[in-house]
């Protein structure tokens, strides 16, 4: 069994974005040898959200001020996982 490929096409590293941001995080995920059964979207360790279909993509809501390192997850059909590089982003606070 081969491990998935997976990559976040959205955003783009770097990224910034205004406070409370609305960030929506898309990926191109396939396998080889079998089929795609979930994408997961991580910001660091913590799960966001998943996907089950594609397009692969996940709506981050009210994301506050700071810098964070997002992350996908492809799992294939076979349990097979891959991890995408990560991307990070900026969220500035809004100035009067």
């Amino acid at each position: 069994n081969q491990v998935p490929s997976v990559s976040i096409t959205n955003p783009i590293n770097n990224a910034t974005f205004a406070a409370p941001a609305s960030v929506t995080i898309s990926a191109n995920a396939s396998d080889t040898d079998g089929s795609i059964s979930s994408v997961q979207f991580y910001n660091g360790n913590m799960l966001l959200g998943s996907d089950a279909s594609s397009p692969y993509s996940f709506t981050w809501n009210n994301v506050a001020t700071g810098t964070y390192t997002i992350t996908a997850r492809a799992t294939d059909n076979s349990g097979a996982i891959s991890t995408s590089t990560a991307v990070s982003i900026t969220v500035n606070a809004v100035t009067p």
